[in-house]
């Protein structure tokens, strides 16, 4: 019985992300899981390619969640930044789960592989600057670096347009 009903959840999962289904489809394929799987489910999509399931996703798990998925270091970038989008936008998290998400993911922008990953890390980056915790000192080391990183990294993908600079001045004089 356990092998055959994993293997019919790995099936129904495979389902959300083979096919070229519609987000509205993909969300409505979500609706029908068994409550019992459904946080699971959720988890899972959002790592989904499509922004709009990624962002339903996001919005329909709880706080252990998202630890659940941010912490690996393959996640993707987009991943992190629809859910850091829902941390800063809502008032049901504290500084100190801002941080620990921040913590959580500094690996995982610090090994940047494609374009798309670092165009990714630059709205991460834009939002992370905005946050008053990064005026702390072991913060604020941690988010030069990892501006520093990006910055380099838009280099190497030839696309640095001094916008990462200007983050990294702005935070050195809210510092001072």
């Amino acid at each position: 019985v356990g092998p055959a009903r994993t293997r019919e959840t790995a099936a129904a999962l495979t389902g959300f992300f083979t096919g070229g289904k519609s987000a509205a489809s993909v969300i409505g394929a979500l609706e029908g899981v068994h409550e019992s799987q459904h946080e699971r489910f959720a988890r899972c999509l959002m790592l989904h390619p499509d922004f709009e399931v990624r962002r339903y996703a996001v919005n329909n798990v709880d706080v252990n969640s998202i630890w659940k998925v941010v912490t690996p270091e393959t996640v993707p970038c987009a991943t992190i930044l629809s859910l850091l989008e829902k941390m800063v936008g809502s008032s049901r998290y504290t500084t100190a789960q801002r941080k620990i998400f921040f913590d959580a993911v500094y690996r995982r922008l610090l090994s940047l592989s494609s374009r798309s990953d670092v165009l990714y890390a630059r709205g991460i980056v834009r939002i992370f600057v905005k946050l008053n915790f990064f005026l702390e000192d072991d913060y604020f080391q941690k988010l030069s670096a990892l501006l520093d990183y990006v910055a380099a990294k838009e280099r190497a993908h030839q696309m640095h347009d001094g916008l990462l600079d200007e983050y990294m001045t702005r935070i050195k004089n809210e510092k001072q």
